[in-house]
């Protein structure tokens, strides 16, 4: 019963021996390390003869350099970068390409400033034209205002074509005046003077349609033809609704040859213009006036009324194939 103790002690002394052997091995380790065990640590010496030198000492660091000036770079315009030509610490001189930047939105926007500025110099010259022409205008305004103060002058021009010489509107007074009454009235008919001024051009300005008297005698024709040229000034630029009713000859005779030949030529040149009924030359026509009455209730059976009742409805049918 006694070997169980035995072979306990016996363990005992095989731990104590192995920490022993351990705290031994580690005296030697550190007494080798201190010099305390075997040879003292010997310690290497550079050895050199005593002479003047210069000792260069090398210093290691780390660190950015740093330029005495900085100069920022950037272009007038931004955009997208195409092509780098140079990589970071290249020298560069001046006028060296360092970079090219996407072209396209920059010619897109040099077009459109070109197109910008083609319209511009378009508008500049249109203004310039509308100018001439508003100057030119004038002059002609100022001309023709002269040229009525001195007929006025002379009184061979009534007051109210001299009044319209110096309103701006002239030419549109009357119209503008016709129109805020034209809806009460089936026909308004407008009686101008035999001459191409102011108070004529003003009427042809207001009217529909021009319905031209012309007698029968040589001038009256070559008055005729300047009438027609004036009216086609009037469409073209203040009108462009106004249309020809039609041309009737008044103090006709057939016993003149000159009558016959006016109505011959009037009919050649204007055709279906000519009213077929002519005005005859005609004694009550101009007595009726004196009495203060109108021909057709001062005499209704005479020639000359008959001749106007009978352009009343060539007037009337005219009018129903224009559409008035």
């Amino acid at each position: 019963m006694k070997i169980p103790n035995q072979k306990k002690s016996n363990n005992r002394l095989v731990l104590f021996l192995s920490i022993l052997a351990g705290l031994l091995l580690l005296f030697a380790i550190i007494g080798k390390s201190l010099g305390w065990v075997g040879k003292k640590k010997m310690f290497e010496v550079d050895m050199a003869k005593v002479s003047y030198n210069t000792i260069v000492e090398k210093v290691s660091a780390s660190g950015m350099v740093r330029p005495v000036i900085e100069v920022k770079i950037s272009p007038e315009v931004a955009g997208e970068i195409i092509d780098l030509q140079i990589k970071e610490g290249d020298s560069v001189k001046s006028g060296d390409l360092l970079l090219k930047i996407r072209p396209d939105n920059f010619i897109s926007a040099l077009n459109r400033s070109k197109a910008n500025l083609n319209q511009q110099k378009a508008n500049l010259a249109s203004s310039r034209a509308n100018l001439a022409r508003a100057e030119a205008g004038f002059y002609r305004s100022q001309l023709e205002f002269n040229r009525q103060s001195l007929l006025h002058k002379d009184k061979m021009i009534s007051d109210a074509e001299y009044e319209l010489a110096d309103d701006e509107n002239r030419n549109l007074l009357l119209k503008n005046y016709i129109s805020e009454i034209k809806d009460n009235y089936e026909y308004i008919f407008i009686d101008t003077p035999p001459t191409l001024g102011l108070l004529t051009v003003s009427s042809l300005t207001a009217s529909d349609e021009v319905l031209i008297p012309v007698q029968c005698e040589f001038f009256a024709l070559e008055g005729l033809s300047k009438l027609i040229k004036t009216i086609e000034l009037v469409k073209s630029n203040l009108n462009i609704n106004l249309k020809l009713n039609g041309i009737i000859l008044t103090m006709y005779d057939r016993r003149n040859s000159l009558s016959s030949l006016i109505e011959r030529e009037a009919r050649e040149y204007f055709d279906a213009n000519v009213y077929k009924f002519n005005v005859p030359r005609n004694v009550t026509l101009s007595e009726a006036p004196s009495h203060g009455l109108p021909a057709i209730i001062y005499d209704l059976k005479c020639s000359g009324s008959q001749a106007y009742i009978a352009l009343a409805k060539e007037f009337l049918e005219r009018s129903n194939l224009n559409g008035s």
